[in-house]
Formats: C-alpha cells, sequence, structure tokens
C-alpha cells in the first residue's frame, strides 16, 4: 500500500491522500481519486482525469495547456 498525495490544479490547498496499493493500474488510481472527490469531480469520468508528477520539494507551478 503507497499514499499518493493527489492536487486539484488551479484548487489552491487542494492536496488530499489516497491509499492504493502498488500493484494496482493507473486506471485504479484514477477510480480511487474520484472516489475521494466525488463531488469535486462530479462532471469528470474517472478515465477522464489527467494526472501529472510532481516530486516532493517541486515549486513550479503546474498549469494546463490551453
Amino acid at each position: 500500500m503507497v499514499t499518493l498525495f493527489c492536487a486539484i490544479v488551479g484548487e489552491a490547498e487542494s492536496a488530499f491522500p489516497v491509499d492504493i496499493d502498488a500493484s494496482l493500474s493507473v486506471g485504479d488510481l484514477k477510480d480511487a481519486i474520484k472516489a475521494k472527490k466525488p463531488n469535486d469531480l462530479k462532471d469528470v469520468d474517472a478515465d477522464k482525469l489527467q494526472l501529472f508528477l510532481a516530486k516532493k520539494g517541486d515549486r513550479a507551478e503546474m498549469t494546463l495547456p490551453m
């Protein structure tokens, strides 16, 4: 089991932990994220979530391409 900290791009202080087995797929992770934030992500299907890797200490602001 690993704990990943997730955040919603553009929403300040939106970080939240998601626990998931390390052997599961990215699709399973997307399902877990959606389940953890059903209200914030109510209009987004889990398979449409875009995930970005941010490493500890990385302070670069994340933005979505237009």
